[in-house]
C-alpha cells in the first residue's frame, strides 16, 4: 500500500498532538506524520526529564572588550574557553534517576533542538484563528510561556506513556553514557534566548522562507522586555530584530561507537596545517590517523536503543558581540597540544579532550599572535597559529575538521559562510574562499542564523505547517 502526502488532509487530535491523515492508493487513509510527536532528538520523553532547558548567562560587558578581543589571540581564546566551560556545565536534570543518584547533563543538551521548537510552535499554531493564520499575527509572550510549559511535560499528554512506562524507562538509565544520551542527537540546539526569539520571528521567517518580500504582521507588540531585544543594531528583514545577548546557537557532529570502525582524527599542528592550508581547495577530506576513545578520552551518549555515539565537534556562536562571538571545538587524540595547549583546568572531564580556535571578527588585528603566548605556550600553538596567520587585517581563521567538510571548508573563520545564511550558500565552496572569508556586501537579514531558508530545518518546518495548517 502506497500512501502519499497531499496538501488536503484529515486532522484529529490525539492527547494535545495532531495527526495527519494521508490519502492511499487503495483509498484508504493512513498515519503518515504527526504533529508534536517525532522520533529524532530529544524525544518528549526525555525533555521530561530534563525540563525547561537552562539559560545561558551573557556577559553584558563583553561588548567593552571587542577591541582587545579582535587585536589579541591570547585575550580571544581565554575568552572562549571561559565561554565553552559555561557551556559545559553540568545541569541537573528535573527527574531524578534513582540509579545514579541524582542526574545531570551539559547545560547545552538541554537547550531546545528541532523536535522542542515544532512541538511548541504546532502547539502555538492551532491555537491561532484563520484569519491569525491569514495575517501571521504574531505569538503573545503568554501564549509562548504557556507552550513552553507544556512542552516540557508533554510526556503526560501522551497515552502511550503510562506513569509505569515513563518510570520503567528512567530506572533503566543506569550509566553516564545512557545518561549523557537523555540530551539526545541534536545536531542543532537553541539556548532559551535563542528559541523564544525564532518562536516571536516566524512571521518574518515565513515571509523570507516563502520568497516573499519582509511583510510586517499585522499584530505587533510592545515587549522588549520580555524577549530583551537588542535596541542599538540595524533591524535584520528576517527577524523581529537582532537576536538577544543571551542566544546561543550550537551545532553538534557526531559518530558512531563501538561499532568497529574507528573515528577519524586529524592533525592541527603548525607543519600539518600549513600543508593542508597550501592546497588549492584546503579541505578536511583525509585524517591523518584513526582512534578509538574510551568514555574518559571523548563525550559518548547511549540512546535507549543501545546506539553509542562519540561527539567529535560542536559549533558555537553566542550573541554576546554584535556579529556573535563564535567557537568551535574538535575531539583529538592529542588534546595538551597546539590548540589545547592553553586549556584551562577548569574544562570538565571528557571535555579536556578537545581543542578550540575562536573568532570575534572578520579580519585578524593582532599584529603578532604568537606574541601573546611567548612563556606560557610558545611552541605548539604558536606554531599553530602562525601557520593559520594571513597578516594584520588578512582573514581570520576557525575551522572544525568534523564540521566543515565541504571543499575548502578548511580555511574558513566561520563569519564568512554565516554572513550569507538568509541567502543559503552554504553549499557554495566559493564562500570558503579568502573574499569569502572577508566581510562582503551581502544581506545579512537573518542575523548569520540558517533559519529563514526554507532549506533549513526551522524554516521548512515553518512553510510546511502553514501550508498544512495555515488558512491562506
Amino acid at each position: 500500500m502506497v500512501c502519499e502526502r497531499p496538501l488536503l488532509l484529515s486532522l484529529y487530535g490525539v492527547g494535545m498532538g495532531l495527526v495527519l491523515l494521508c490519502s492511499c492508493d487503495d483509498g484508504s487513509q493512513e498515519r503518515c506524520l504527526e504533529f508534536g510527536q517525532s522520533s529524532q532528538p530529544l524525544s518528549v520523553e526525555d525533555r521530561t526529564l530534563v525540563g525547561a532547558p537552562g539559560e545561558y548567562q551573557a556577559d553584558s560587558d563583553l561588548r567593552k572588550e571587542m577591541e582587545d578581543l579582535a587585536s589579541s589571540q591570547r585575550s580571544r581564546r581565554q575568552r572562549a574557553w571561559q565561554i565553552l566551560e559555561q557551556i559545559l556545565s553540568p545541569m541537573a536534570l528535573a527527574i531524578e534517576l534513582p540509579s545514579l543518584e541524582g542526574g545531570n547533563i551539559p547545560l547545552f543538551q538541554s537547550w531546545h533542538g528541532g523536535d522542542d521548537l515544532t512541538r511548541i510552535f504546532r502547539r502555538l499554531y492551532v491555537e491561532l484563528s484563520d484569519e491569525q493564520r491569514q495575517r501571521r499575527s504574531r505569538f503573545t509572550s503568554e501564549n509562548i510561556n504557556n507552550a513552553w510549559e507544556w512542552n516540557n511535560y508533554a510526556i503526560s499528554d501522551f497515552a502511550s506513556w503510562s506513569e509505569e512506562r515513563f518510570s520503567a524507562y528512567v530506572n533503566a538509565i543506569d550509566d553516564s553514557a545512557r545518561q549523557n544520551g537523555i540530551g539526545g542527537l541534536a545536531r542543532v540546539s537553541y539556548s532559551p534566548a535563542a528559541s523564544w526569539h525564532l518562536l516571536r520571528s516566524y512571521p518574518e521567517i515565513l515571509a523570507c522562507a516563502t520568497g516573499e518580500k519582509r511583510v510586517s504582521p499585522a499584530e505587533e507588540t510592545n515587549e522588549a522586555e520580555s524577549c530583551n531585544v537588542v535596541q542599538d543594531q540595524s533591524k535584520p528583514g528576517c527577524l523581529v530584530d537582532a537576536f538577544p545577548p543571551g542566544s546561543v546557537i550550537v551545532k553538534a557532529s557526531f559518530r558512531r561507537a563501538n561499532v568497529g570502525i574507528e573515528a577519524d582524527a586529524f592533525d592541527t599542528s603548525g607543519p600539518a596545517l600549513q600543508r593542508r592550508l597550501s592546497k588549492p581547495e584546503p579541505a578536511w577530506d583525509k585524517p591523518e590517523a584513526y582512534g578509538s576513545p574510551s568514555e574518559s578520552e571523548a563525550y559518548t551518549l547511549r540512546l535507549s536503543n543501545g546506539n553509542a555515539y562519540w561527539l567529535m565537534g560542536l559549533h558555537v556562536m553566542t550573541k554576546e558581540l554584535d556579529d556573535w562571538f563564535w567557537l568551535t571545538m574538535w575531539w583529538s587524540p592529542e588534546p595538551d597540544s597546539d590548540f589545547g595547549a592553553d586549556r584551562p583546568d577548569s574544562i570538565p572531564s571528557p571535555f579536556d579532550n578537545y581543542k578550540l580556535c575562536t573568532v570575534v571578527d572578520f579580519s585578524e588585528y593582532d599584529s603578532d599572535p604568537l606574541e601573546g603566548f611567548n612563556g606560557s605556550h610558545p611552541t605548539t600553538l604558536g606554531a599553530a597559529l602562525a601557520a593559520t596567520y594571513e597578516g594584520h587585517g588578512g582573514p581570520t581563521w576557525c575551522s572544525n575538521p568534523y564540521i566543515e567538510t565541504d571543499p575548502g571548508g578548511a580555511e574558513t573563520n566561520c563569519l564568512g559562510c554565516h554572513q550569507h545564511a538568509d541567502q543559503n550558500l552554504i553549499a557554495d565552496s566559493q564562500q570558503a574562499s579568502a573574499p569569502g572569508r572577508l566581510r562582503t556586501q551581502g544581506s545579512r537579514d537573518s542575523d548569520y542564523v540558517f533559519v529563514t531558508s526554507a532549506d533549513g530545518d526551522f524554516g521548512r518546518m515553518l512553510v510546511e505547517t502553514e501550508q498544512i495548517l495555515g488558512s491562506r
